[in-house]
């Protein structure tokens, strides 16, 4: 029988979001469906995470895939952050006339990703809500082809470079360049420097 810190544990570990996402190993799938069938509070949090996973789909117009993963992922972050209380410090909006250094606050208190990670993906939210959504992401190699039809997307790069393909275009980005997606245009990013492309990723509701 666990008590409720353990249990609380359990559901901070992200087994729920893998398990949800069929991400994680048979024998973690199983311990985790007995874990909801003995504890409520499992039970919700698989349902709370299942109703985000659902929405982010819907909306993203996108199937589940390696970078859906990461991107999932931030979301529960950032809504944990907020359940701790902590204060959103909304950033202004991305256009072609920012710098990297408007995001400074922002990027000082932002942990980046573990270097000894596989992902190819990693992104923290600074802000959400149902209008914008702006954060940072390192990629270390690319991205998954993704279409918006309902959201602009938009790059502004703060580490190493890339080539983004829309369509039958390609544009090549380097630190301080500035791009938006145009929308209902299958895109891609291809990264083209040695480390990973740092860049702040802003989506607009259209």
């Amino acid at each position: 029988m666990l008590n409720e810190r353990e249990i609380e544990d359990y559901i901070e570990s992200g087994i729920i979001e893998l398990v949800t996402m069929n991400l994680a190993e048979e024998r973690e799938r199983e311990l985790s469906f007995e874990m909801a069938a003995e504890y409520p509070a499992v039970q919700q949090a698989f349902n709370d995470f299942a109703a985000i996973f659902e929405s982010y789909i819907q909306k993203q117009a996108v199937p589940p895939g390696r970078d859906m993963k990461a991107l999932i992922m931030a979301i529960v972050d950032f809504q944990e952050r907020i359940a701790d209380d902590e204060i959103v410090d909304v950033p202004p909006l991305l256009h072609a006339g920012s710098l990297p250094a408007d995001y400074l606050r922002w990027l000082e208190k932002t942990a980046g990703p573990d270097p000894t990670s596989s992902d190819n993906l990693y992104a923290r939210i600074f802000t959400l809500n149902p209008v914008s959504t702006l954060g940072v992401v390192w990629i270390k190699t690319e991205t998954v082809v993704e279409t918006h039809e309902d959201q602009f997307e938009s790059f502004l790069i703060l580490e190493g470079s890339c080539k983004i393909i829309v369509g039958n275009n390609s544009y090549e980005l380097g630190v301080g360049d500035y791009f938006q997606i145009p929308l209902f245009s299958p895109h891609q990013i291809i990264v083209t420097s040695a480390i990973p492309c740092k860049a702040i990723l802003q989506r607009l509701a259209a």
